[in-house]
């Protein structure tokens, strides 16, 4: 699984919500990763899903396929974009 909206609530816990629903309005599908073990982070969780159903976004339990690309073990979308030269 990978995620295509990085709001970097570990890097700040108060302002992270206004990047998350930045990002998430320009993707067509959004899947955002949150830490849950930053409670200053956490705390403005409820204040982001207000947000994100405000703006018209729906919440749904299913992930966006451009962020799957390995499905039962096959490749199944291009991989380049998330390999490092490293």
């Amino acid at each position: 699984m990978l995620w295509n909206v990085i709001p970097r609530d570990w890097d700040d816990p108060e302002g992270w919500v206004e990047r998350a629903l930045q990002a998430c309005a320009t993707e067509e599908e959004a899947l955002v990763v949150l830490h849950d073990h930053l409670p200053a982070a956490v705390a403005k969780l409820d204040l982001f899903i207000c947000r994100l159903q405000d703006a018209g976004h729906t919440i749904v339990q299913e992930f966006p396929a451009a962020c799957v690309p390995i499905v039962r073990g096959a490749v199944v979308r291009d991989l380049a974009p998330f390999l490092s030269n490293v």
